[in-house]
Parts: structure tokens; C-alpha cells; sequence
């Protein structure tokens, strides 16, 4: 009785004895379920339930002989069945003019079934087909539904305690051994291999494989404190060779790859991200989460060590580490910190670094590097030029001084430095380790810009004038200026075809040129010229212009004047140059 009511409860279409018809396409015989015959209309075999534990379509007359038309027999099959239930398909072909349809979900089991000459099955509307596919296990369902349920769903529920510390009771077990063979082993052995192929659009995400962990929000209702460790992904290489790498192989934890051409531009709906790490809130209306690190980097014993921690080998064209697009939730937070006698290196075989020591922030040279460091002492608010480790000079408040001379004793410079605003300043230097008197002199590069008026034309085509254009600047370091004149070439309405106008950049000293001047000072760079091709008839034209040059031995301290020098071309005319703006910049 007890083996009735389990037949009687999975598959309920086929059961009968209790007053229940039998189902559509089967004539049966007898009273108690699981003795009941049953004979599939147009077959010949009676079988009893018992016989028949699983069911197939035989029972409804599918022949797959290829000859007999098996659509009518496989679609009272598929109506027979509850969603669940798995139906073994004969071996051989089917002659069939459609597919099954309905409602319910049966697992469709083929063990060598084909259709129509031989066709493979690939699908059966929304149902899950089950089969071998080169001599492996083959699940396949060809179409699917919104919302459709999983076609293959593993549920463990761990309800016992105690048990061995360290030991894992896996849901499902993955075992794949690759054993030392004599000839070596070409391919790529994966456990566990997921794929997706995406096309789609919408909202959805499309993902090749996930996971989640959940603590429920009634885990705590025992009183008995914080739950164990729960981890969304846990990922294990173990080397047990006892070698180092370059013996034993490489070794990789976890390698996330992504392939792709073409750009990732910025403020697009669609980005390319190798690994995207968030956090939030598991209850939007509850407090805000806080993650105590994003990314930790530790070892599991206490001798283990990285030789470089985070390795970055590839190009970029924005940042290598990038925070601007937030900002700390406790201002004082840096952005990033290092430990107490640590540094920073500026090349790669850390001949330049900058670090901590003694509370004092110094930037170091190494070997073969200028032997000219500094250290920044917030401490004194002295800044320390470190030439020699005998001597330093330094820039603060110490005894009153701003500027200081000192070896561990107190020989101090008098007198004030001066930064903002001026291109130099001086200090005058008292010193009993120093004969007499000296002058230091401080300085920064020097840039200047500016738009003057606009100039009448040229009145000569045989020789140049000055334009009178003022610029100027007074070279506070190097003495090697970058000069930049722009702005338009202007030809008015009427001029002909074959006028035009010479410029040449000038620098001098002394006064500076008026407009129309005669040619002064020194012309350097080229001669740029412009020449109408054509009668302007309409309107001015306006042809935007640029010319530059790097002028290097000037004397550091010294005013210079720059301007252009211009001469028509062709003959004397209205053509001269406008909304022009003079630029110079300073070099190291």
C-alpha cells in the first residue's frame, strides 16, 4: 500500500484503483495500483505500474521506428505527465509533425532518440531535455518563459551540530585529478566551466556564474551571540611541492580577464570594469554600512611575504590610482597612508624615495642620483636642504631667523625670502663660518601674458615696422623663454588678390617699440606670410595665425620687450593683424 500511494502521488494521470480513471490513450485492468495492467492504445505489451516506474512514452504507443507517425502518441504523453516527472523516450527515431505542448514542466529523458530521419533533439518547448552528449551527461531546455524556474536545483539544509572542525559538507563536489604522465598534457583541464552567450538587451544583467550568502534577519533570535564567518566566494591554490615557483610552476589564485576593442569613454551608459567591488545596505532604511577594507592583502602564517603587493603593469591614460570622484567621511582620512619609517620610490630601482623618519618628512636620493635631498620638519617649520650629512641649510622660524645656516649648531642667515608674487628675493647671509657677507638669491620661473589693442597695418612693403605690441617679461631662472604670438591676419573688404602681409617675432631691451616703428631689438623664428588667392568682395576676412620660438641666454633679472615686425606684401594696404594675444613662459 505503502508503494501505491507513492506511485499514486507522482504521477496521478496514471493512477487509478481508487475510483480514479486511467489516462488518456491507456486501457488498464485490475484493482490494486500497483498490480494494475495497462496496455498503450495501438500497442500490444501490457505492463503493470510496477513495471513501469518510470514513465515512458512507450505506454501511449510512441514506436520510434521511424515509420509510424508518433506525434499523437508523444503529445498524450506529455499531457498524461505532471510537471516533474521524468519521461524516458524510446530508442531510436521518431516520426512526428510537431512537438508536445501544455502546461506542465516533465523532465524529458533521451537515451539515443532522435526525429525525422535523425535529427538530434535540442528542445521540447520550455521543458528540460536530459541526455548524453559525447559520452557525457546532457541537460539542455531550447526555450524559456519569464520567470521560468531553474533547470537544475541542488537544495542542503545542515541541521545537525558538532562534527570535525575544518571540515566541509559541500552541496555539490567538483573532483578532477590530473596525474603525472610520461608525455605531458597540452590541454587546459578545468573543474568547473561556465558559459554564457548574451546578445539580448534590456535591463537584465547576464551573468556566466554567481553566487550568494545570506544571514537571514532572524539569525541572531537564539541569544547565542555572532554567527560563524560567512563568505560569498572562496577560492584555494595549494602548492605542496615544497619548492619555489620557478621549480614547481606557477601558481594563481584567481585571474579575471576581460576581452574587447576599442574605447571605454567616459559618461557613456556602458563601461568596461575587470573587477567591481561595492557595498550597501542590506535594509535600505537601516543604518549605513561600513566595510572595514576593501581589499586586504595577509598572509596565514607568520613568515609568508609578498615581494611586490599590488603590481600594476599595464598603460593608463587617466590614473594609476584614482580617489577624485569622492571624498573621505572624516575630513582628516588621507587618501592614502604609509607606516612610520616607510617610503616611496620614484623609479623602479628605488633610487629616489620619499618616506618618514624621525618625524620628519624626507625626500632622499640614492646612488648614482643629485646628492640634494630635503626634509620638511613640521615639528620647527623648517625646511632642511640636505647636501652633505655634515651641513644643512634650512628655511623657518628658528631663532627668529628665516633663513638658517647650521651643521648641529646655531650659525644662522638673517634676513626674509620672499615667495609670493616676486620673481626673486634676496637674503643676506651674517655667518661666522663665512668671510663677510653674501647674497642669496631665490627665484621661480617667470611667465607673462597679454592682449594688447589692435595695431594699424604695415605701411611699407620694402621694409619692416615694428607692430607695438608691449610684451614683455623678465626671465628669473634659466633665461630660456618660450615666446607664443596669436591671433588674426585681417584683409578687409576690397583688398585684391596678391596683397599680403610678413610678420616675424622681435625681442629687446630697453623701451619698448611703438606701433609703425622702425625695425628694433633681435628677430627670431621664422617669417610667416599671408597672401590673398582671391579679391575680398563681401565682407573682412579674419585668417587665425600663431607663431613661436624658444629664445634661450637671456639674462636672468633683466626686462625684455616682445613684439612682432610686419611688412605688406605686394603693395601698401589696410591688411594687418588683430585680436592679437602675446604669451611668454619660462623653461628649466
Amino acid at each position: 500500500m505503502r508503494k501505491s500511494l507513492w506511485i499514486l502521488a507522482l504521477w496521478p494521470a496514471l493512477a487509478w484503483g481508487q475510483g480514479v480513471s486511467p489516462a488518456p490513450g491507456v486501457q488498464a485492468s485490475g484493482g490494486n495500483a500497483s498490480n494494475t495492467v495497462v496496455t498503450a492504445t495501438g500497442g500490444a505489451t501490457a505492463r503493470t505500474l510496477a513495471d513501469i516506474a518510470k514513465l515512458t512514452t512507450q505506454c501511449y504507443g510512441v514506436t520510434a521506428d521511424g515509420t509510424t507517425d508518433d506525434t499523437a502518441a508523444f503529445q498524450a504523453c506529455k499531457t498524461a505527465a505532471a510537471s516533474g516527472v521524468r519521461i524516458t523516450l524510446p530508442i531510436g527515431d521518431m516520426s512526428i509533425t510537431g512537438f508536445p505542448t501544455g502546461a506542465s514542466l516533465p523532465l524529458w529523458y533521451l537515451p539515443g532518440t532522435t526525429f525525422n530521419g535523425g535529427n538530434p533533439l535540442s528542445g521540447i518547448g520550455t521543458d528540460v531535455l536530459e541526455g548524453s552528449l559525447n559520452g557525457g551527461k546532457w541537460f539542455r531546455r531550447g526555450a524559456t518563459t519569464a520567470d521560468i524556474p531553474p533547470m537544475i536545483r541542488n537544495d542542503l539544509s545542515a541541521t545537525h551540530t558538532g562534527g570535525t572542525a575544518g571540515f566541509v559538507i559541500p552541496n555539490v563536489q567538483d573532483n578532477c585529478t590530473v596525474p603525472l604522465e610520461a608525455g605531458g598534457l597540452n590541454n587546459q583541464v578545468w573543474c568547473h566551466q561556465s558559459n554564457i552567450t548574451s546578445s539580448a538587451y534590456g535591463s537584465g544583467g547576464h551573468i556566466a556564474l554567481s553566487g550568494s550568502a545570506f544571514r537571514p534577519s532572524n539569525a541572531l533570535s537564539d541569544s547565542n551571540g555572532p554567527r560563524t564567518q560567512l563568505w560569498g566566494g572562496y577560492f584555494e591554490v595549494n602548492d605542496q611541492t615544497g619548492s619555489a615557483a620557478n621549480l614547481s610552476g606557477s601558481a594563481v589564485g584567481n585571474e579575471i580577464d576581460i576581452y574587447a576593442n576599442g574605447d571605454d569613454p567616459a559618461g557613456a551608459t556602458g563601461h568596461r570594469i575587470v573587477l567591481d567591488l561595492n557595498i550597501g545596505r542590506s535594509n535600505p532604511a537601516g543604518a549605513p554600512m561600513r566595510a572595514i577594507s576593501g581589499i586586504t592583502l595577509a598572509r596565514n602564517d607568520s613568515v609568508s611575504y609578498f615581494g611586490t603587493e599590488i603590481s600594476i603593469t599595464a598603460p593608463w591614460d587617466t590614473a594609476g590610482i584614482d580617489t577624485s570622484s569622492t571624498s573621505p567621511t572624516v575630513s582628516t582620512a588621507p587618501a592614502v597612508r604609509i607606516g612610520t619609517g616607510q617610503t616611496m620610490a620614484f623609479d623602479a630601482s628605488n633610487n629616489f624615495t620619499l618616506g618618514e623618519s624621525s618625524g620628519a618628512l624626507v625626500l632622499t636620493p640614492g646612488s648614482g642620483s643629485n646628492p640634494l635631498g630635503f626634509s620638511f620638519n613640521g615639528g620647527t617649520n623648517t625646511i632642511n636642504i640636505l647636501p652633505t650629512a655634515a651641513a644643512n641649510v634650512a628655511i623657518g622660524g628658528v631663532g627668529g631667523a628665516a633663513l638658517y645656516l647650521g651643521n648641529g649648531g646655531a650659525t644662522y642667515f638673517t634676513g626674509s625670502a620672499i615667495f609670493n608674487g616676486a620673481t626673486s628675493g634676496t637674503v643676506t647671509v651674517n655667518a661666522p663660518a663665512i668671510a663677510g657677507s653674501t647674497t642669496v638669491i631665490l627665484t621661480h620661473e617667470a611667465n607673462s601674458q597679454s592682449q594688447p589693442g589692435n595695431k594699424t597695418a604695415p605701411d611699407s612693403t620694402a621694409a619692416y615696422k615694428m607692430q607695438g605690441l608691449a610684451g614683455a617679461i623678465t626671465p628669473a631662472s634659466s633665461g630660456t623663454i618660450l615666446i607664443i604670438v596669436s591671433g588674426t591676419v585681417v584683409a578687409p573688404a576690397g583688398t585684391t588678390a596678391g596683397l599680403g602681409i610678413n610678420y616675424q617675432l622681435s625681442y629687446g631691451t630697453g623701451t619698448a617699440p611703438s606701433n609703425a616703428g622702425t625695425l628694433a631689438g633681435t628677430q627670431v623664428g621664422a617669417i610667416q606670410t599671408y597672401e590673398n588667392t582671391a579679391t575680398v568682395v563681401a565682407a573682412d576676412v579674419h585668417i587665425p595665425f600663431s607663431t613661436q620660438a624658444v629664445v634661450t641666454g637671456l639674462a636672468v633679472g633683466t626686462a625684455y620687450w616682445i613684439d612682432l615686425a610686419a611688412e605688406s606684401v605686394g603693395t601698401i594696404s589696410d591688411m594687418g593683424l588683430a585680436n592679437v594675444s602675446v604669451s611668454a613662459i619660462e623653461l628649466q
